[in-house]
């Protein structure tokens, strides 16, 4: 729970999270399911909503496209 101890809006967050991401998407290239939390990534202790606003909107918004995939 330090500062510094989760993701932030920063560009090397985003960065991280953009290369996750490619990673995460060879697993329906691959023909398998991925599986998210029902309540979202980011929203038990991280509060990623409130500790990186921009950084939950973009990796709402990529799970999102991916279901019109």
């Amino acid at each position: 729970m330090s500062t510094g101890a989760f993701f932030d809006d920063s560009i090397e967050c985003q960065i991280i999270v953009m290369r996750d991401l490619d990673r995460v998407q060879k697993v329906p290239d691959a023909g398998k399911t991925v599986v998210v939390p029902r309540d979202g990534i980011g929203t038990g202790l991280s509060r990623l909503f409130a500790t990186a606003p921009k950084l939950d909107a973009f990796i709402k918004k990529w799970f999102a496209d991916g279901e019109q995939r």
